[in-house]
């Protein structure tokens, strides 16, 4: 037993700290186009593994080099073709992965057993016979034992520098038996594993040859899986002949799946195509011009946009014991260690909308609120780099690059916490996104490309404040309840944007509460257009109504974590199932025909009730918002005839 312990921990080691970056060392440079199957798998530019094309459409490779056991955060995953220079990206081709698929009954801590993966391409490879074309899958169990190939890329043997250039060396393969009888006794090889060892004793794996092919002629016969830090100990690989129908199964199926099923003997790492693709495809359209001109407009304000940089999206950090702001940079310099930042609290993210700031004072009180109510992490993003400009358009162009920033601090933060030595049965906090306005978008796309990394940090709800309606009332890359395991969205000002409506009307959560109606909140400007505005064609007071109600969304949320920290009973915003009429509002107002049983809490409660759907909530129209009773029915009926005049019964 002591031996096994020995055997598995010098293996663990290597995989865990070096499986992710393992180069040949010692190899032959290879001649160009020799092997144009071998592809180059990066991070950010950067090889991590090798791989081998098996289709114009699908890459295979080691499932260690693209699952870590401990959630390790890569960002997206590319592959470089058509080039023996992994820094060559003159020539050579990048293909964005789209999705990761690998065996069912792959567990880094089952010995590595079922070491394999299947990278799916968002952009099909053009297969030339020189540049890039697909190895063949072995044709039989059994080869000879010479007369094999590993490929990869490495260090250089006579400068003994790291080589950019595509190398190899030749291997002899063991039969299982002597493997497990001379070398792995008490490491316990599976039917698939098997083991090779370097024809010439100063050849082997080192860092970044992980995944790469053991070739005999143009069939793969392995993929190079694990190695002990034991020089005498051999290399091992993964027999692929032993998944053949898998893999040929996996890439039809793939192919063409539109969801997954749990009956799959895989899994999907990152999410397919069946998800509403708020990453690449989604374009914007604002003036109902159509698809192509509205990439054309959205291409030329975001090349306007290109001389930002990710520094023009900053991160400030709180905490219930270190109050005050901690601006935490993403990039090399990244660190939490001067914050209090927690990965087992739940963490807030508060994003701002268009044409303003981290200085709002609304953001300031929502933050002191959360700090008051609980133990958090709160984190607030300033994109105003990106959003103060009066071309809104541009802004919500720039909102998905925006996103993107926020996607990698994320990863950043993840990352940090995994490198700290975080202990890994501690259970790490939900996160909870809100975002106003255009920032409730931003929060929908960001939820989205980051659920793709696949980590232990998760973004478990998100509330959208009036989210905007301008450009998303029927875009695709809008909020919507497939953002996240909870969405809940308070509508304050959805009326129809003709009527200076800002944020969406429709109904798009898994709660959607409308308070007052959804479209205009009491206590906003009432005073009519004076007659200069009138001949000028400026509505003056209809555009700060809009602004005042729009806001309003904020201030409720506000008002609801306020009434939870002090726990008032007479002070919630409760919701009452509403079917968008003026007849059931009127119902509800007069507490006519409805039940106690279909009422919930609009706020920062709205995650704890199972219920779902469109609902009605009434407010004060002064603070504190949620104390309602010394209202008048009259008063909330007044404001519903002046948003409902179509609906009124005589």
């Amino acid at each position: 037993m002591f031996l096994w312990w020995i055997t598995y921990f010098s293996i663990l080691i290597t995989v865990v700290y070096g499986n992710f970056a393992r180069k040949i060392y010692g190899g032959e440079r290879v001649s160009t186009f020799s092997f144009p199957y071998q592809v180059s798998i990066q991070i950010r530019n950067y090889h991590i593994c090798g791989g081998a094309i098996i289709s114009n459409n699908h890459v295979l490779t080691a499932a260690s080099c693209v699952l870590a056991e401990q959630n390790v955060v890569y960002g997206n995953i590319q592959i470089l073709v058509g080039t023996h220079d992994i820094t060559d990206y003159q020539y050579g081709k990048i293909h964005q992965v789209s999705y990761v698929i690998f065996h069912k009954f792959y567990n880094p801590r089952d010995n590595w057993i079922h070491d394999i993966a299947i990278l799916q391409l968002e952009t099909p490879i053009i297969l030339m016979r020189r540049l890039s074309s697909a190895a063949k899958l072995p044709s039989r169990k059994s080869f000879s034992l010479r007369n094999h190939h590993v490929i990869g890329w490495g260090i250089d043997p006579i400068l003994n520098e790291l080589s950019t250039h595509l190398q190899r060396f030749e291997v002899q393969l063991i039969t299982q038996r002597v493997c497990k009888g001379q070398y792995y006794r008490e490491f316990v090889l599976s039917e698939t594993q098997y083991c090779f060892i370097p024809f010439l004793p100063s050849t082997g794996i080192s860092q970044g040859g992980g995944g790469s092919p053991i070739m005999f002629g143009r069939q793969i016969i392995g993929i190079v899986s694990i190695d002990s830090l034991d020089a005498n100990q051999p290399i091992i690989y993964t027999h692929v002949f032993e998944y053949n129908h898998w893999i040929q199964n996996m890439m039809k199926k793939f192919s063409v799946l539109k969801s997954n099923s749990s009956d799959d003997l895989s899994i999907i790492v990152q999410h397919n195509n069946s998800m509403k693709n708020k990453l690449n495809d989604s374009h914007i359209d604002c003036f109902g011009f159509g698809k192509t001109v509205s990439q054309i407009l959205e291409w030329y304000f975001k090349k306007n946009s290109e001389s930002l940089n990710y520094l023009d999206v900053k991160f400030y950090l709180t905490s219930s014991k270190f109050t005050h702001r901690n601006l935490v940079i993403v990039g090399d310099q990244f660190g939490l260690d001067w914050t209090d930042f927690k990965i087992q609290r739940k963490t807030i993210i508060i994003v701002h909308g268009f044409l303003t700031n981290h200085d709002e004072k609304w953001i300031s009180e929502m933050e002191n609120a959360f700090l008051k109510w609980d133990d958090v992490n709160v984190v607030v993003v300033d994109w105003s780099a990106h959003g103060n400009t009066w071309n809104y358009y541009k802004a919500v162009v720039n909102a998905k690059t925006v996103s993107q920033e926020i996607v990698k601090f994320l990863s950043h933060v993840v990352n940090a916490t995994l490198e700290s030595g975080i202990n890994n049965s501690i259970e790490w906090g939900p996160i909870h996104m809100v975002g106003h306005s255009l920032g409730a978008h931003i929060c929908g796309i960001t939820s989205n490309k980051f659920k793709k990394l696949n980590t232990k940090w998760q973004i478990k709800r998100i509330t959208g404040l009036d989210p905007a309606q301008p450009c998303f009332k029927n875009s695709d890359i809008l909020l919507d309840q497939s953002d996240a395991p909870f969405v809940d969205v308070i509508h304050t000002n959805g009326k129809l944007w003709s009527s200076f409506g800002l944020g969406l009307p429709d109904p798009v959560g898994h709660q959607d509460y409308y308070p007052n109606g959804g479209r205009s909140q009491p206590g906003c400007l009432t005073i009519q257009n004076s007659w200069v505005n009138l001949i000028i064609g400026i509505p003056k007071n209809a555009i700060e109504q809009a602004i005042c109600s729009h806001g309003r969304s904020y201030l409720y949320l506000t008002d609801s974590i306020i009434s939870a920290t002090l726990n008032k009973q007479n002070c919630t915003f409760w919701g009452h199932t509403w079917d968008r009429s003026y007849r059931q509002a009127f119902n509800i107002i007069n507490k006519l025909n409805y039940s106690a049983d279909n009422k919930i809490e609009m706020g920062i409660h709205a995650d704890k009730y199972s219920l779902r759907g469109t609902f009605f909530v009434m407010t004060s129209n002064a603070e504190p918002f949620c104390d309602i009773t010394a209202n008048n029915n009259d008063d909330y009926l007044t404001q519903l005839k002046k948003d409902f005049p179509n609906e009124i019964d005589d």
